[in-house]
């Protein structure tokens, strides 16, 4: 499915050498799913600052199946919550063929 997952290295690697974010809950930035909830062909995703505030936002295409890319504020990440859509768009259509963003 589409979900996205991001972590805090700083706090992985401050934990240990083999630490996950089941053993760092702490680490856990965010824990949603990107996009449309019924995609089961994954997310590509990207870190861009998009709307200039020096914070790193997301960037997520779906991974088949079509060419909408939907992007989310930085700002917005929080662990815990499904951040609202900044904005998407769909640059080629009717393609069918999935759209990498990285």
């Amino acid at each position: 499915g589409p979900r996205v997952r991001i972590a805090s290295g700083r706090a992985l690697l401050s934990a240990g050498r083999f630490s996950t974010l089941n053993d760092v809950p702490a680490a856990r930035i965010a824990d949603f799913l990107a996009g449309d909830p019924t995609n089961r062909d994954g997310v590509t995703v990207a870190a861009k600052d998009l709307d200039g505030d020096l914070f790193a936002d997301l960037a997520t295409g779906v991974g088949g199946g079509g060419s909408r890319v939907t992007t989310y504020r930085g700002t917005a990440l929080a662990a815990g919550t499904t951040p609202a859509m900044f904005f998407t768009i769909d640059p080629f259509g009717t393609f069918a063929g999935g759209v990498f963003v990285g």
